[in-house]
Formats: C-alpha cells, structure tokens, sequence
C-alpha cells in the first residue's frame, strides 16, 4: 500500500469532520424522539371557565392535561400528590388531540383525600387545590410509553 502522496492533514480534518456530523446526528435523532413527549403537561388548577362555555365545570378543581405538539397522545393517566403523598389517579383516558387539552373534574375519592392531608388548620379557600401536584403517563402517537413526574421531569416509561 503505497501513502507517498496522501496529504494527511486532510485525511484528519475529514475524519474529525465526519466524527463531529455523526454526533450531530445522534444527538438530532434524540431530541426527535422525545419531541412529542417535551410537549406534555399536566397539572391541577381552580377551573372557572366562561359559564357559557362549560356551566357544569364551573368553580371546580379540575386537572389540565395539555399536548402542544402536532400528534395526539394516548392511553392517558394521572397521579396526583399532594405534600410527597399519592392522594389519588384518573382512569386511563383514550387521547389528547395534537394541539389539545382535556379539562377533567377531580374526583369525590382525591378531593377528600386532599382534604384529609391538608388538615383543619389550612382555612384557605378551594383555590388551594392549585397546591396539588400532578404526573402525567401517557403514550406518544408511535406508541412510546412516558412519563413526567410530579416535578416536570420527563422519562422513558419502563412498562
């Protein structure tokens, strides 16, 4: 093998160069994967919509779970927490729409429970319900289970 006229500084730039493009591709790749799920929250708000919208949710606790990407998400849970307690999940809910929300009522079960925690000497109005943490697992439109915690931390499910 004869390498007389190889001029080797730019063998080596090339070499780094294709190094630096596949990182770059890996890493493009990575954030594509979890793009879907970065766009999924959940959390637990004193809902008063515009009565002539939604009269029957009105002055309520309810959880919000929004999707602010193009796909929607299925096969959707909730747990809430209130002060490092588990006080209660929802059902498994179908989808989310791309670009959607879905505004849920509390249940009698996670309003007592929260109630119960919260204790006598916590006077202040409903609105507390705010205080409640929610983690939020669901599936992406290509079937990938995930899961952000109750402090927003977003993570592969292992189910």
């Amino acid at each position: 093998m004869n390498l007389d006229g190889v001029a080797w500084p730019s063998v080596i730039i090339s070499t780094i160069a294709l190094a630096v493009s596949v990182v770059a591709l890996l890493r493009t790749i990575a954030r594509d994967r979890t793009a879907q799920a970065q766009q999924v929250s959940a959390w637990v708000t004193y809902y008063e919509p515009d009565a002539s919208e939604v009269p029957t949710r009105a002055g309520a606790p309810c959880l919000v779970v929004t999707n602010s990407s193009a796909q929607p998400i299925y096969d959707w849970h909730v747990e809430y927490f209130y002060r490092g307690e588990t006080i209660g999940r929802t059902r498994v809910r179908t989808t989310v729409p791309g670009g959607g929300r879905d505004v849920v009522p509390l249940n009698g079960e996670t309003q007592t429970a929260f109630r119960d925690l919260r204790g006598p000497e916590d006077d202040r109005p409903d609105r507390a319900y705010s205080d409640i943490v929610a983690a939020v697992a669901f599936r992406d439109h290509l079937g990938r289970r995930w899961r952000r915690d109750a402090a927003g931390r977003l993570s592969r499910d292992g189910r």
